[in-house]
């Protein structure tokens, strides 16, 4: 799971509307909407816009539009193979904007995170220039 998830289960709800999310989500028949499943679905579409979005992690806040597209990619996976034309238009749309954010051609609206310090084990040095070398000790020997 993503160390964040960018929608919650109201946010779907609202999204898409009580009885849509009753209708993907509701895999025993019991006539509710199953909250598990549908935050394991978000946790994958947060995991799979964290991939596109590296330079700017961790996020301080999330942008709506963000959690609009984690929601659409969250309703295809519901869906399953059960999924509409629009389920998948919204799918197609959301992995596209998150290809731009990679790209940089649109923009979360926030800088990229700062650069972390390098970690390498192995130290560096840093001196002076050299006194003595062949130019400065020319005649002398």
């Amino acid at each position: 799971m993503p160390a964040v998830v960018y929608a919650t289960v109201a946010d779907v709800t609202t999204a898409i509307g009580e009885s849509d999310l009753l209708a993907i989500s509701d895999r025993d028949g019991s006539g509710e909407v199953d909250a598990d499943s549908v935050e394991a679905a978000l946790a994958e579409a947060s995991s799979t816009a964290d991939s596109y979005m590296a330079p700017w992690l961790p996020l301080a806040d999330t942008p709506a539009v963000l959690r609009r597209h984690v929601v659409a990619i969250a309703v295809y996976s519901l869906a399953g193979n059960a999924e509409t034309d629009d389920q998948r238009r919204r799918y197609e749309d959301a992995i596209a904007w998150l290809r731009d954010v990679a790209k940089g051609v649109v923009s979360l609206g926030i800088p990229p995170a700062a650069e972390a310090p390098s970690t390498s084990s192995v130290p560096t040095y840093h001196t002076a220039a050299r006194v003595m070398t062949r130019e400065t000790l020319r005649g002398l020997l």
